[in-house]
C-alpha cells in the first residue's frame, strides 16, 4: 500500500503515468499486453493502454488492499481487532497508507457495505487514471497520431473483428506509431533526425516534393501505395477521411479487415523499400527504383 499511496503524491500526469508503469508487477503486466498486440518492447505504454482498455493492476491490488482492511477493522477476533487498533493508535505504515488513499479520494471509512468502499475508491482512482492518460496522449508530440483518431479509453473492437493476425498487428502498429515510418524511425537515428526533415524518400526522389513520411502521407498522399489502396477498396482522399475511418468504432468486420489489410501491406512495402534505398544498388545500378 506504500507504493498506493505515493502514487496519490504524483499530481503531474505525466510524472503519475511513469511511477505507474515502474511497478514491479504493472512492468509484468505491460509486456503480456505488448506481446498480446505484437508490438515492441519500446511501443508507448499510452498507446497499449488505449488499445486494450486495460488499466493497471495496482488498482486491482487497491482494491483487494481495503477490502481486507474493511475485514479487519470489523473483526470479531480479538486477536486481529488488537492487531488492528495497535495499527491505529502508533499510525504505523498500513494502516496510515490506506487510510491516506481513502482519504484522498473523500471516501468516508466508516461505509457499512464493505465491497462498496473498495469499489468506490478504485472506480475514482481509474477514472483518475484515465484522466491523466487522456492529457499525457493530447500533449505527446510520439502520439500526434494516435490522440487524433483515439478519443476514449476502452478495447478497440478493430483487435476482435479483424481475424487476419498480421494484418491486425499492423493496423496496432500504425495506430500507436510503433511502425518504421520515417516520422518514427527518425527518432532513433543517431543523431536524432529533426521532424521536419523526416520526409519521404520516394516522393522527394520521384516528384522533387518534400512531405513529412507520417501515416497521413501514407495512406492518403504518397503515389508509391496508390495500387495497394485500389486492392483492397480503402483509399481516404485527406487527413479528416481518414481519422474517420479509423476513429469509426461501427466499422463491419469486413471494413476493418480492408483498412487492416491495407496497413500491413503499406508497412510491408514502406520496410522494403526503404531497405533498397539503403542499399547499395538503389545508388550505383543505372535501372528504375522498384515499386513493390
Amino acid at each position: 500500500m506504500k507504493y498506493i499511496a505515493n502514487l496519490t503524491d504524483q499530481s503531474d500526469p505525466t510524472n503519475a503515468l511513469k511511477y505507474i508503469a515502474q511497478d514491479h508487477y504493472e512492468k509484468f503486466h505491460m509486456k503480456y499486453i505488448k506481446w498480446s498486440l505484437s508490438v515492441h518492447s519500446k511501443s508507448s505504454n499510452i498507446g497499449c493502454w488505449g488499445e486494450t482498455g486495460r488499466h493497471p493492476l495496482i488498482y486491482e491490488a487497491c482494491k483487494l488492499a481495503i477490502d481486507y482492511y474493511e475485514r479487519v477493522e470489523s473483526s470479531d477476533n480479538l486477536i486481529l481487532s488488537a492487531a488492528f487498533q495497535e495499527q491505529v493508535r502508533y499510525e504505523l505504515q498500513w494502516y496510515t497508507n490506506i487510510s491516506k488513499v481513502i482519504e484522498k479520494y473523500n471516501v468516508p471509512s466508516n461505509t457499512n457495505t464493505r465491497s462498496k468502499l473498495s469499489t468506490l475508491v478504485t472506480h475514482q482512482m481509474r477514472n483518475e487514471f484515465v484522466d491523466k492518460w487522456k492529457l499525457v496522449k493530447a500533449t505527446s508530440p510520439k502520439l500526434e497520431f494516435y490522440n487524433s483518431i483515439k478519443h476514449e479509453f476502452g478495447l478497440e473492437k478493430y483487435l476482435c473483428l479483424v481475424k487476419h493476425a498480421d494484418a491486425r498487428k499492423s493496423l496496432t502498429r500504425l495506430r500507436i506509431s510503433a511502425h518504421n515510418l520515417f516520422i518514427e524511425r527518425g527518432r532513433y537515428e543517431n543523431p536524432i533526425i529533426p521532424r521536419a526533415d523526416r520526409w519521404c524518400v520516394h516522393c522527394k526522389l520521384k516528384t522533387g516534393q518534400v512531405f513529412i513520411e507520417n501515416e497521413t502521407h501514407v495512406l492518403t498522399e504518397c503515389p508509391l501505395y496508390s495500387t495497394i489502396k485500389g486492392k483492397f477498396k480503402f483509399y481516404p482522399n485527406n487527413s479528416d477521411e481518414l481519422i474517420s475511418s479509423l476513429s469509426d468504432q461501427n466499422l463491419t468486420d469486413m471494413q476493418a479487415t480492408a483498412i487492416a489489410k491495407t496497413v500491413h501491406a503499406i508497412l510491408t512495402t514502406n520496410t522494403c523499400y526503404t531497405e533498397y534505398y539503403k542499399s547499395e544498388d538503389f545508388h550505383t545500378c543505372s535501372g528504375s527504383c522498384i515499386l513493390l
